[in-house]
């Protein structure tokens, strides 16, 4: 089993960090920003041609090599919309989970009090309607995917942990190959996870907009690579 670990391209909340070091005035569910579409498109671009022609000899590594056989990708707009352009330029159907989502979940800060609080999401019929080629999870609320408090920090690991053990149950032993486009912060947990720890470490493992890790099981875990980034030039990098 292969895992291609993709990061949302550039969102608007992204950008605004980038711009302003504040999150006030963030979007609970930000949209792609028009840089962080040109990444996701040379993302899935560079994706379908490294997924053409002869298989490479047994045991050769090719960091060029994708081949993909499945696409999950968070419920987050942002993240749907860059795993959208990767399902068109390889043709391979788009699967939402809602266990992929960002650290907190969906959310805004209350300006007066400094709460978060948790917000809805797009409701099934929202995401069909914007995502037509999209499968959804079966149950999902009427009110919105996430219908949910703030996710806090304890309870993002058993999270990842459940993730994590229900891909081992489905792709372990097998040569499948998976892209799980998702996000920055959720990515630490998941290494975290990967590296068999309970705690995240004193550490931020850097991922840039619309980078690909890869990360392979067979009796163990191994990040082959970390934050490849071929398909974009020093100005698309954010």
């Amino acid at each position: 089993m292969h895992i291609y670990y993709i990061r949302h391209a550039q969102s608007a909340n992204n950008k605004l960090y980038a711009e302003s070091g504040s999150e006030k005035g963030r979007s609970e569910d930000a949209v792609l920003t028009e840089l962080g579409v040109k990444q996701a498109n040379l993302m899935a671009k560079h994706i379908a041609e490294g997924s053409r022609g002869a298989e490479p000899p047994v045991g050769q590594f090719d960091l060029h090599e994708y081949r993909l056989t499945h696409i999950y990708s968070s419920l987050m707009t942002r993240a749907l919309q860059t795993a959208s352009f990767l399902a068109a330029e390889i043709n391979l159907p788009l699967i939402g989970r809602t266990d992929l989502h960002e650290v907190g979940g969906v959310y805004l800060e209350d300006e007066e009090s400094s709460e978060l609080i948790g917000r809805p999401g797009k409701t099934p019929t929202e995401l069909g309607r914007e995502f037509p080629a999209l499968i959804l999870p079966e149950g999902l609320p009427e009110t919105g995917w996430y219908s949910r408090p703030f996710e806090t920090r304890e309870e993002r690991f058993p999270r990842v942990k459940a993730l994590l053990e229900d891909l081992l149950a489905r792709h372990a032993g097998t040569s499948d190959r998976i892209a799980l486009v998702s996000h920055g912060g959720l990515f630490q947990y998941f290494v975290t996870s990967i590296l068999g720890l309970t705690e995240r470490l004193p550490v931020w493992f850097v991922i840039n907009n619309a980078s690909i890790t890869r990360i392979d099981f067979d009796d163990r875990f191994e990040i082959a690579y970390m934050n490849r980034t071929p398909h974009l030039s020093a100005e698309l990098l954010t």
